[in-house]
C-alpha cells in the first residue's frame, strides 16, 4: 500500500507542476491512466483492508481530482469526483468486490473463490421464494471470518439487488452503486 501511494504521490506531484502547460481533458486523461488505473488494479487486494488503508486510498483519489481540477488542499472535491464519474475507495472496493464474484459464479473461475460461494437458494431447494435468486451466505463465527471474500461478497451481490444473469451486469452494478448517497 505505501509503495503505491509513493508511487501515484510522485506521479500527481509532477502533474500539478506540470498542469498549466497541459490541457484539462488531457490531464485527466493522464491521471486516469496513471494513477485511477493502478488504484482501481489494487482493489482486489485491498478489498478487505481496515479503515485506515481505504482511507488513504480516498485521500489519493481527492488528490487526483485536485490536480485534475486546480482546487488547493483545503478544498472540497466531492463535487469534482462525482462529476468526473469516479467512485469512493468504499464504492470501489464494493464493485471490484462483487464483480469478481460475479465473476466467480458465471464462470467458475478462479475454482479457489467460485468453491466457497453458496449455491443461490433456488438451487438448493425446488420451492420458490422472493429470495430464490440470492446467494447462501456462508456461517460465519468470527469477525475475521467476516472479512472473508466468500461472506463480504456474498452479501454485497444480494444487497446490490442487480441480475446476475444480466448481460450489462458490470454497467448496471456501476449505475446501482453510483445512486446509493455517499456514505
Amino acid at each position: 500500500m505505501l509503495t503505491l501511494c509513493g508511487r501515484c504521490t510522485g506521479l500527481l506531484m509532477a502533474l500539478n507542476h506540470a498542469r498549466h502547460v497541459i490541457p484539462n481533458s488531457t490531464l485527466t486523461s493522464i491521471v486516469q491512466a496513471l494513477v485511477i488505473s493502478a488504484v482501481r488494479y489494487c482493489m482486489s487486494v485491498y478489498g478487505s483492508c481496515s479503515d485506515t488503508q481505504v482511507h488513504r486510498i480516498q485521500k489519493m483519489i481527492n488528490f487526483c481530482a485536485r490536480v485534475v481540477s486546480g482546487r488547493k488542499r483545503r478544498d472540497q472535491v466531492s463535487d469534482v469526483v462525482q462529476r468526473l464519474g469516479w467512485m469512493t475507495a468504499k464504492q470501489l472496493i464494493e464493485y471490484h468486490t462483487v464483480s469478481a464474484v460475479h465473476t466467480a459464479v458465471t464462470t467458475g473461475h478462479p475454482e479457489s473463490i467460485s468453491q466457497t460461494i453458496g449455491l443461490p437458494a433456488n438451487q438448493r431447494h425446488a420451492h420458490e421464494t422472493r429470495r430464490a435468486h440470492r446467494l447462501t451466505v456462508p456461517r460465519i463465527d468470527s469477525e475475521a471470518g467476516r472479512r472473508r471474500l466468500c461472506y463480504r461478497s456474498v452479501i454485497m451481490l444480494n444487497e446490490a439487488k442487480v441480475d446476475v444473469s444480466d448481460p450489462h451486469f458490470r454497467l448496471s452494478l456501476k449505475k446501482n452503486i453510483m445512486s446509493r448517497p455517499i456514505e
